[in-house]
């Protein structure tokens, strides 16, 4: 046999392996080890944001999943290298919340890709934890969060975050070279030599003067130091400090290896994170580096600031120190915890604030009334604590901000449910479901949140009206629609997220404060749409903002 024929059969066994290998993924597995009668979304829809920027989340669920899953609220997926059950039906999720103790349980990356370099960075921690090891951390965390009073944290924060912003719009303004202006006129200058035009002093219709918009203004980066910046400061006790210093060690290490982590083709396919790949290893060092680093400084605070041997101080941090030192946790699960506590803690308030700027640039008439009642609420209060128990009874704000939850919440697929034995899923809207023992279900926000016989036929609209006309309206609708499982941003049943209270109350915070000095519009350079894959968010958002301030 010659070198060709040989070369040849070898290039025959390797294509004959891919295509079985491929074919096995792709058709083989979901058409025979799954329920034949859920319907099955196309292995290639997973891989459609891989390959087009254009193309957003609610362009794929509208066009490949809606349609099957509406009908069955149920359908099958690929998703992080495996096939999936996806559930769109409250009926189906209220079983997922109410029993996980004894069909569902969680099951986090740890174990459903356990070689993974994500499974290695966010390891075993109280949102994927299952049981007596859930039971322990949760007895940790909880009250830290539960108690939780120091809302002077992030008045402070929003305040820094407002200077930021307006020192940018005032360094544009300081580019022009003024030649003559009114109250009404258009100011021209020079800069740089070009010719360039601002908008003038204008008055509006709340006695308050605006100055020129900063015109595309990216708040991606500001937003996510401010949520890093309040969550350390909950959690740990102590500030990272981003606003303050952009070139904080953690702040840099910790959006390197976010950016490192989530490759295309590991997400699709993590068990490729077994093999001995350098650029996985490198990864692999910048997150035992990170970790180290966080636990040292969450150490050092408690020392500085003799607080680790005060029993009556709730700090998660401290708390998870004191657990590890009594024996109760490992290091590994003390490491794990720290680092899901900072990205959870800052990752979801990042998402739900960009899209809550989002919502009051696009209709701005609710930004117009937020703004009047906000002026009043200033010149009325004084405390911080009477400005926030007067924010969690204002219906238009509450109101806004379960609307922006529910069209646009932070992560849109979660799939962390695996069946501990054979059972069915049952709804009155659908057939039964059997769903095999080992098999992973998860859920789809973005979907069941916009389903219209939940929510009406405008349940694609923005309708903050549609929630009640006084707060105990409001507040009831918010309970019972998490009780029915019709909202599922914070999850459900007794793995409820603990840190709900505090990300909604920083939502009020930091939008009372942005509202009575500032005020924005979507960028006319902006193209609508949101995040490709993964969490849910405006993509890449730019606003045109300008100071407010009273007139007198």
């Amino acid at each position: 046999m010659s070198k060709t024929d040989t070369l040849f059969n070898i290039l025959k066994v390797l294509f004959a392996f891919i295509f079985s290998f491929l074919a096995n993924i792709a058709y083989i597995t979901p058409m025979f080890f799954y329920e034949r009668t859920v319907p099955m979304v196309p292995i290639y829809v997973s891989f459609i944001p891989f390959f087009s920027k254009k193309i957003d989340q609610a362009y794929i669920w509208f066009r490949y999943f809606e349609p099957k899953i509406h009908k069955s609220g149920i359908v099958k997926m690929y998703f992080a290298g495996r096939w999936n059950y996806l559930v769109n039906d409250p009926e189906y999720l209220n079983q997922l919340f109410k029993h996980e103790h004894s069909l569902f349980h969680k099951s986090g990356n740890d174990q459903k890709i356990p070689n993974s370099l994500l499974a290695y960075y966010t390891g075993t921690n109280i949102i994927s934890a299952h049981g007596k090891q859930w039971r322990v951390f949760r007895q940790a965390l909880l009250p830290c969060f539960l108690k939780f009073e120091k809302y002077t944290i992030a008045f402070e924060n929003a305040n820094k975050l407002n200077l930021l912003i307006l020192e940018q719009i005032k360094q544009n303004q300081s580019d022009l070279y003024v030649y003559a202006s009114t109250s009404n006129d258009t100011i021209l200058g020079v800069s740089n030599k070009k010719e360039k035009t601002v908008d003038s002093l204008e008055t509006t219709s709340f006695n308050l003067k605006t100055s020129g918009y900063l015109k595309s203004f990216n708040v991606n980066e500001l937003i996510q130091k401010l949520c890093l910046d309040n969550i350390s400061t909950i959690a740990f006790g102590f500030s990272l400090r981003t606003l303050d210093n952009p070139n904080s060690s953690l702040y840099l290490n910790l959006n390197r290896i976010k950016k490192d982590i989530f490759k295309p083709i590991f997400m699709a396919f993590p068990f490729l994170d077994k093999f001995p790949l350098k650029e996985r290893i490198k990864t692999k060092k910048h997150i035992d580096f990170f970790k180290e680093n966080l636990l040292n400084e969450v150490k050092k605070h408690l020392v500085d600031n003799y607080q680790y041997e005060q029993e009556t101080y709730l700090n998660a941090g401290a708390n998870l120190v004191k657990e590890n030192s009594k024996g109760n946790i490992s290091k590994n699960e003390l490491l794990d915890n720290l680092v899901i506590l900072l990205i959870a803690g800052h990752e979801n308030p990042q998402l739900l604030l960009t899209s809550l700027i989002y919502i009051l640039g696009k209709y701005r008439v609710y930004q117009d009334k937020l703004r009047l009642n906000f002026m009043k609420l200033k010149e009325l209060y004084k405390s911080d604590t009477d400005i926030l128990d007067y924010l969690n009874k204002d219906v238009i704000l509450t109101s806004i901000i379960y609307e922006t939850v529910r069209l646009y919440p932070p992560i849109g697929n979660l799939v962390n449910r695996i069946a501990a034995k054979d059972c069915y899923l049952t709804s009155s809207r659908n057939k039964p479901i059997f769903i095999k023992k080992g098999t992973y279900i998860g859920y789809n926000n973005f979907g069941l949140q916009r389903r219209t016989d939940v929510w009406g036929k405008d349940a694609n609209k923005f309708v903050p009206e549609r929630w009640g006309c006084n707060i105990d309206e409001v507040s009831d609708q918010w309970k019972t629609r998490k009780f029915l499982a019709q909202i599922g941003a914070f999850h459900g049943g007794n793995r409820n997220c603990i840190g709900e209270e505090i990300s909604l109350n920083i939502m009020r915070i930091t939008m009372f404060k942005m509202i009575t000095e500032l005020e924005w519009k979507l960028s006319s350079d902006w193209i609508e749409k949101i995040t490709p894959a993964g969490p849910i968010s405006p993509f890449q958002l730019k606003i045109d903002i300008k100071q407010v301030y009273n007139k007198d």
